[in-house]
């Protein structure tokens, strides 16, 4: 990653979610075959 590039060029443009009622292992598998980190949560369409 190059310092001062535009913040479109990392971001994804899909957004991922889990429900807060989810598993962790679903969340764990669900990070790991799109290769992120982090997942918002969701619970009636508010974070």
């Amino acid at each position: 990653m190059r310092n001062n590039e535009p913040i479109r060029k990392l971001m994804s443009t899909e957004q991922i979610t889990i429900h807060h009622g989810e598993a962790v292992s679903q969340a764990r598998k669900t990070m790991a075959e799109i290769g992120v980190h982090h997942l918002p949560i969701v619970s009636t369409n508010e974070l």
